[in-house]
């Protein structure tokens, strides 16, 4: 929550530094931030009604309205001041410039919600509600802004200041021809390093580094495996008995997938009938001793193993409340067995066997008549992983076809929707070659600090 709420506030501090600073007007803050602070309010508000909550994924949408629906003022409120010098008033030159950007604007929104509509295809509610929630609020932020936006930027636009934005150096045609030259040759380069960018499958690197981190791996390692047990849950501590004693094998030998396991059953004594019945026979005998004739000291010995024969064993009521409740549910209606995985789990294939693994011991509980309901933090982690990689190629099929479909319905030109998706293919391929950039940099850096003892 921390990390999103800064997140959201430099996203806002930034876009609005540098518009303020290219537009170079002091209220140029407050004519662009208003609608776009109205738009995210009201799709926040609308997420509130219909989802109900933010999720992990979700919450940093915020920065990115910010950065997506600050575009649309950008494009209006420049185009105002463009054409307020030669307008006869305030309100022709906004009419003008209204006409002039929200067609434009409007394809730009519609594209991208689309865009984003397409993660819904997804079964992870973490993705689906994201795109539905980025799809809404770049509509809204859109609505937002030709509404809130005329009306604020005619009442504080003053005729006598006005002037024209121009590109700060000439723009020829040998200049666009190295644009091209050099956009051409990282192209080529980002196709050519595309085979080497993949997943990112180390969760030790992507967590970052603080002392929390380096404390909980410190006590993690002493401890011989992962801090965070799954947790299954069973109707009664006598199926949780009988789940630890299913579960056991997989916790023999060093190299194990399970260390250990704890439940309530395993705090109480087991098949205390049967063993009831040593004991009372042990019991018989002690009394046997007694009655023969014996020395003092040998009396003593007798008498104190009688009374630790007759002792009952203690049953899970007895348990102090401090320990027996945290394996209960809140109903106290069900019970848990824990289970903690020798592996970190920091690698993705460490998550999927671990994840495979849990649904193999529920279904040998199943299938001995235990109702079971596993619980782990990283079975879901494997989860979402395994559905990313499943569901991407989708997304971005559909995620096309859908922008190119909005573009030949605005444009009507193939000539035109060619030139506008192949500069966005360029773009995303781009993308991949800055990634392998950044990603060699990133080990470059972490060798340094490694040589360094970092």
């Amino acid at each position: 929550m921390s990390d999103i709420r800064r997140a959201s506030v430099y996203a806002l501090v930034l876009v609005l530094l540098l518009t303020t600073l290219y537009i170079q007007r002091w209220m140029a803050p407050v004519v662009l931030a208003l609608p776009l602070l109205i738009g995210v309010v009201v799709t926040l508000a609308l997420t509130t009604l219909t989802i109900g909550q933010l999720n992990l994924v979700s919450g940093f949408l915020i920065s990115a309205l910010i950065g997506l629906g600050v575009a649309f003022g950008v494009h209006l409120y420049l185009r105002f001041l463009e054409h307020l010098p030669a307008a006869e008033s305030r309100e022709a030159a906004m009419r003008r410039a209204f006409v002039g950007t929200f067609p434009a604007c409007f394809t730009a929104a519609a594209t991208t919600a689309a865009a984003f509509l397409a993660m819904t295809i997804s079964d992870f509610r973490g993705f689906r509600e994201y795109g539905q929630i980025a799809a809404g609020g770049v509509m809204l932020t859109l609505v937002s802004t030709f509404l809130v936006l005329p009306p604020l930027a005619m009442v504080i636009s003053r005729r006598k200041t006005a002037r024209r934005y121009r590109l700060p150096f000439g723009f020829n045609r040998r200049l666009a021809l190295a644009m091209v030259v050099a956009g051409g040759g990282f192209f080529a380069f980002s196709l050519l390093v595309s085979p080497r960018v993949g997943w990112r499958n180390d969760f030790r690197e992507l967590r970052g580094h603080s002392q929390a981190v380096e404390f909980y791996e410190y006590v993690q390692d002493a401890l011989g495996g992962s801090l965070s047990p799954a947790a299954v849950m069973v109707d009664s501590v006598e199926d949780a008995r009988r789940a630890e004693q299913i579960i056991e094998p997989y916790t023999r030998g060093k190299n194990s997938p399970i260390v250990r396991t704890i439940s309530l059953a395993s705090m109480v004594p087991d098949d205390v009938a049967a063993k009831r019945g040593i004991f009372q026979e042990v019991e018989a005998k002690l009394r046997g001793v007694l009655a023969e004739k014996i020395g003092a000291e040998d009396r003593k010995r007798v008498e104190e193993a009688l009374e630790l024969a007759r002792a009952r064993p203690w049953t899970v009521e007895q348990i102090p409340d401090v320990f027996r409740k945290q394996f209960y549910s809140l109903d106290e209606k069900n019970t848990f067995v824990l289970a903690w995985p020798r592996s970190a789990l920091y690698l993705d294939a460490e998550l999927f066997a671990w994840a495979d693994l849990l649904a193999e011991i529920q279904g040998k509980l199943r299938r001995a008549g235990i109702e079971a309901t596993v619980l782990d933090e990283n079975r879901i982690g494997a989860r979402v992983v395994r559905e990313v990689r499943r569901v991407w190629p989708r997304v971005f099929a559909y995620a096309a076809v859908a922008v190119v479909l909005l573009l030949a319905l605005d444009f009507r030109s193939p000539r035109k929707v060619l030139m506008l998706s192949g500069a966005l293919g360029v773009g995303l391929v781009w993308i991949i070659g800055g990634m392998y950039i950044t990603c060699l940099l990133y080990t470059s850096d972490a060798a340094d600090e490694s040589s360094r003892g970092g």
